[in-house]
């Protein structure tokens, strides 16, 4: 739910037939994307200029004039992978919480715009 919050115009429902109408969602790696994509349906995708440059680029990342990169929040301030294209506000953070109330990892999102 709070990834969806982020993604889909609020009053909006991620459902498969809503998923033209969310933000493009990039995450820093290929597993992050793929558990979101399957476990809560919302496509994800890998940014491009995140993680290893040697990996295959299985899915075509569509390009995007907004976005949210999603990642998890580290306790050590690393570099936050973007291209020059993009400005980009945040981070904003969130706690996952599961269905039992249970706190999982904290999250991170950055708001992305290409820049004029």
């Amino acid at each position: 739910n709070g990834v969806a919050s982020w993604v889909y115009p609020e009053g909006v429902a991620w459902l498969p037939e809503n998923a033209s109408k969310a933000t493009v969602l990039y995450t820093e790696r290929y597993q992050e994307a793929s558990l979101i994509h399957y476990y809560l349906g919302i496509p994800a995708f890998k940014h491009p200029e995140c993680g290893r440059k040697d990996q295959y680029n299985i899915w075509t990342v569509p390009a995007a004039d907004q976005a949210i990169l999603l990642r998890p929040a580290t306790r050590v301030h690393d570099v936050l992978c973007t291209d020059l294209r993009y400005s980009r506000q945040g981070p904003y953070s969130y706690d996952v919480v599961d269905d039992f109330g249970r706190t999982g990892r904290r999250m991170q999102v950055f708001v992305l715009e290409t820049k004029d």
